[in-house]
């Protein structure tokens, strides 16, 4: 039931969104996002220490983006081009933590879905940011 409190209203909450985008622009970033997605959990699978030891590196990157993302909301500051490339950096090495974690833990069913429910956090994040990288790609 909570996995499912979470998907539902993400799923509506995207596909609103969505509809604002050109379809290329989708499925470019849905590939996109695809294939990062399988590249960090086979480097989470070879080298799942180096995740597992770095997560308090991990957890400031995540804060310094937030502090961020949250004063140029604030002060209406308009963030560079290179910005979104720094956050979905940061949300590629989520993405190997979180398998690392999910593939240490006990095999139950509360600790498979939260797993999955941080997964699939983390590439939507990644997916969306993906698309936002292509603003010009927006419908007219």
């Amino acid at each position: 039931m909570g996995y499912l409190m979470l998907v539902l209203p993400a799923g509506v909450l995207l596909s609103i969104a969505l509809v604002k985008f050109e379809p290329e622009a989708v499925y470019r970033s849905a590939g996109a996002a695809a294939m990062v997605t399988l590249t960090m959990i086979c480097l989470a699978m070879l080298f799942p220490k180096a995740f597992l030891e770095s997560e308090k590196i991990f957890l400031c990157s995540l804060a310094a983006v937030a502090v961020v993302e949250i004063y140029s909301i604030a002060v209406r500051l308009v963030l560079p081009g290179f910005w979104n490339t720094i956050v979905i950096t940061v949300i590629c090495t989520w993405i190997g933590f979180d398998w690392s974690e999910a593939q240490k833990q006990t095999r139950t069913v509360n600790h498979a879905i939260r797993s999955v429910a941080h997964l699939y956090l983390d590439i939507l994040n990644l997916f969306l940011r993906l698309l936002l990288r292509d603003k010009g790609r927006l419908k007219k």
